[in-house]
């Protein structure tokens, strides 16, 4: 009876160590996502505009299906994909965005989720890509920095202006 009790006793300890870890692992996932973006907005804020620029590849809206889901590599590989570069100089006009990001849309996504790519886009500064965003995921969220979170619209209104009329929402 008493090695019974000392089995499920370690039994205990090694799933509450792994249920730990686990959390651990997911705030530091979040936390080292949220200081990115922090730390880019700084960036976006100390930079000329100049030294910015987004860069965008989104999927057109005639492509409904595809035979998998689809990951960034996917995406960029794919023929049906319309490719934008945008300047410092127009992003200057919707900096505004960037602080209703900040304030509302970093709300994590406890599953684990798949992408499922129709959108990817990144903020390049001084040749280094930051910021990285991908969206839809398998659960309808978004993947920043290949952390997991809940769908905002702000993730979509950032980029909407640079896009074709109709483009996301046909």
């Amino acid at each position: 009876m008493d090695s019974r009790k000392r089995i499920r006793v370690i039994l205990f300890a090694i799933v509450a160590l792994l249920f730990i870890s686990a959390l651990l692992l997911l705030i530091n996932n979040r936390c080292k996502s949220v200081s990115a973006y922090n730390a880019f907005a700084e960036t976006i804020d100390s930079r000329k505009e100049s030294d910015i620029s987004l860069k965008i590849y989104a999927m057109g809206p005639g492509l409904i299906f595809t035979p998998y889901p689809y990951n960034t590599s996917d995406l960029l590989r794919s023929s049906s994909v319309i490719e934008l570069d945008v300047s410092g100089q127009e992003l200057s006009n919707h900096l505004k965005q960037f602080e209703d990001l900040q304030k509302n849309a970093f709300k994590p996504e406890l599953s684990r989720v798949y992408p499922s790519a129709r959108v990817y886009y990144y903020f390049v500064v001084d040749d280094e890509k930051q910021f990285e965003v991908v969206f839809p995921t398998s659960k309808g969220g978004v993947l920043i920095n290949n952390v997991a979170y809940k769908w905002n619209p702000l993730f979509e209104a950032l980029i909407l202006p640079f896009l074709p009329e109709g483009f996301l929402n046909p």
